[in-house]
């Protein structure tokens, strides 16, 4: 992740996290990190391959940092059996 003002609050969340704390980071957040469009990471999650969605108001949902580590495990695991 780039040393970038805009991820202070991520690294400070992986800390948290660390720490036993889990925080919610928006869904554009998210996407960001992955590196993926909103497009794309819509499509991912509509088609049951994202990680676990968390809703934060009615128009509003963000990816809990434990969810993303979960997916991103997965996502290894799925790459290491297919090789």
């Amino acid at each position: 992740m780039p040393n970038h003002p805009q991820y202070a609050d991520v690294r400070s969340a992986e800390h948290a996290l660390a720490l036993g704390v889990d925080h919610v980071m928006t869904f554009q957040t998210w996407c960001e990190i992955v590196g993926i469009s909103l497009t794309t990471a819509k499509r991912l999650c509509a088609s049951g391959r994202g990680p676990r969605i968390t809703r934060l108001a009615a128009q509003r949902k963000g990816v809990r940092f434990s969810d993303h580590h979960n997916w991103l495990d997965q996502a290894a695991q799925g790459r290491r059996s297919s090789a």
